[in-house]
C-alpha cells in the first residue's frame, strides 16, 4: 500500500469514529450480530396519500467500511431483511430494515473505490 493510500484510509477511519455511531448489524440469513461505526447518510420521508389514507416512510442510508462487513471472518453484502438497530445512552433503540429502495440492490458503493457501502433501510420499529 502506497503512503498516500495509508493516510487516505487512516483519514476515512477517523471520519468514522468522530461522525460515525456504534449499531448493531443483524443478518437475516445467519442470525449474526456484527458491531459496526456507521454514518447516516441521508434520512427523507415519503409520503402518499389518497382521500381516505396517507402513508409515511422513513428511509435512511448507512455508509459503513465495506472491510467491516464480515460475518464468522468472511465477507458479505448486505441483504433485504437484514436490520441495523441503533440503542441511544439511554436504553432506546430503532430498528432499521435493510430494503431495496429504487434500485436492483439494497446498497451500492459510496465511493469510487469501494471503501464504504451505502446501506439503504427503512424505519421499522422504536424500542
Amino acid at each position: 500500500m502506497s503512503r498516500a493510500a495509508g493516510l487516505l484510509d487512516h483519514a476515512r477511519s477517523l471520519r468514522m469514529t468522530m461522525w460515525g455511531e456504534r449499531v448493531t448489524y443483524c443478518r437475516a440469513s445467519t442470525g449474526a450480530e456484527l458491531s459496526l461505526t456507521a454514518r447516516r447518510a441521508a434520512v427523507f420521508v415519503a409520503a402518499g396519500g389518497g382521500d381516505d389514507a396517507t402513508v409515511d416512510s422513513k428511509h435512511v442510508d448507512w455508509c459503513v467500511v465495506a472491510a467491516d462487513l464480515l460475518d464468522r471472518g468472511a465477507r458479505f453484502a448486505p441483504s433485504s431483511g437484514d436490520k441495523i438497530v441503533v440503542t441511544d445512552g439511554e436504553g432506546n433503540s430503532q430498528t432499521y430494515l435493510v430494503s431495496l429502495i429504487g434500485g436492483d440492490e439494497p446498497w451500492e458503493p459510496a465511493d469510487s473505490d469501494g471503501y464504504e457501502v451505502r446501506i439503504h433501510t427503512k424505519h421499522w420499529s422504536d424500542a
